[in-house]
């Protein structure tokens, strides 16, 4: 039987849907209250904004200020500490928002493989290969920060794709660009991640012609700003983590 591909789509995502949040309710994690590993730091933040000197900005300026000494991930913050100030300590919320968090994920692996031309079936395997198992703890765990770094990595790609494959346009291309600086700024490990899309972004225009030196050069030429946009963000990262986080402490 042959479908649209809007129909799939909604059928896939249903199909993640439920299978995320009945998984996550039967086993009562949504509702299983403090962790006590991260998640503690809401309540931190709470009364850090309800102090009688406290606000939103303050808040987020101590955090930002105390991570810098350890880590590079402001983006994580930035947006830990805005949601506190919209839904507080109620981990229910939380819980929801990191659910809803882990079926996007996997709905945008399942769009990036179907643009390699994996079956349904392949696609959905592709999808669960990667969320399920004992990473799929960061479904529940509301800390770490792969579950939104892995939605950021999935959605740049499939937007690349469609600049990059001529399915859409300049959108695209500035959406995958906006989505990989998230990316890079949400957790070091996924700058990394960086390197290789400069060389998919190469491989890509190196497709339909000799592989060779003359036609790596052309390659790069063809999509010279993507590749000097990207690098100069992996670049300037790579910098502040090197010569300003530093890279002695426990973190690294």
């Amino acid at each position: 039987i042959q479908m649209t591909r809007k129909k799939e789509y909604l059928i896939v995502f249903l199909f993640f849907f439920a299978f995320i949040f009945a998984f996550l309710i039967v086993t009562g994690t949504i509702t299983s209250g403090w962790h006590l590993v991260d998640d503690h730091e809401y309540v931190e933040y709470v009364l850090q904004m309800k102090a009688p000197d406290g606000s939103l900005f303050s808040c987020m300026k101590n955090v930002l200020r105390a991570d810098f000494t350890s880590r590079f991930r402001p983006l994580y913050y930035i947006l830990r500490v805005a949601f506190t100030a919209v839904i507080g300590s109620n981990l229910v919320a939380w819980s929801l928002i990191k659910a809803a968090e882990t079926v996007l994920a996997l709905f945008f692996l399942y769009l990036c493989a179907r643009q390699f031309k994996c079956s349904i079936f392949q696609a959905i395997l592709f999808s669960l290969t990667v969320m399920v198992g004992p990473q799929a703890v960061v479904w529940w765990k509301l800390g770490p920060q792969e579950c939104t770094g892995i939605l950021f990595f999935a959605a740049g790609p499939y937007l690349l794709n469609k600049w990059l494959y001529h399915e859409a346009g300049l959108p695209a291309k500035l959406g995958s660009i906006f989505l990989f600086l998230c990316m890079s700024l949400y957790k070091e490990s996924f700058l990394v991640l960086i390197s290789f899309i400069l060389v998919y972004i190469v491989y890509v225009r190196c497709q339909g012609q000799r592989f060779s030196l003359p036609g790596i050069l052309k390659a790069i030429r063809s999509e010279w700003d993507l590749l000097l946009i990207l690098g100069t963000i992996m670049a300037a990262e790579l910098c502040i983590i090197i010569f300003f986080v530093g890279t002695n402490n426990v973190s690294y």
